[in-house]
């Protein structure tokens, strides 16, 4: 109920697979063939509440599954959850904790996996960035990004 969410990439694409492989090695999700992990978080109701308000517009009714993003999604992904997560350890601790809402980690437990996220994301804009400077045309059309929730 609510356990595990988290944010991942794959290449649908060769030249997807081809940069995933090349720039995101460390994301490489160890139980899979094909999926990255930009981030996964465990009993941290409060964030995932938080980002399903930010997507809201996706079509997702919050009873388990996934939705898709875009590279584009990715930008508000950073802004948003750095807005969240960057309170300080009292207001944190204000969105609860039990196994509803809040989260089971102190604020200072919750930071290194949160900081672990958006440093995967914006080292991932900023090598798509690059490639595509230098005439690689890669698009949303090359990944698939999912957020997927267990709740």
């Amino acid at each position: 109920m609510g356990l595990d969410n988290g944010l991942r990439i794959k290449g649908k694409s060769v030249a997807g697979k081809v940069f995933l492989n090349k720039h995101c090695k460390d994301m490489k999700d160890e139980n899979s063939f094909t999926w990255y992990d930009f981030g996964y978080w465990r009993k941290c109701w409060s964030l995932r509440d938080r980002f399903l308000d930010v997507f809201k517009d996706k079509g997702y009714d919050g009873s388990g599954g996934e939705f898709t993003l875009t590279i584009a999604d990715l930008i508000d992904v950073v802004e948003n959850v750095m807005k969240f997560f960057l309170e300080d350890e009292d207001r944190w601790s204000e969105y609860g904790n039990g196994f509803t809402t809040g989260s089971i980690w102190a604020w200072h437990e919750g930071l290194r996996s949160i900081v672990n996220c958006i440093y995967n994301i914006r080292e991932f804009l900023e090598d798509y960035q690059i490639e595509n400077a230098d005439g690689a045309d890669l698009s949303d059309d090359d990944f698939m990004i999912e957020f997927y929730d267990s709740y």
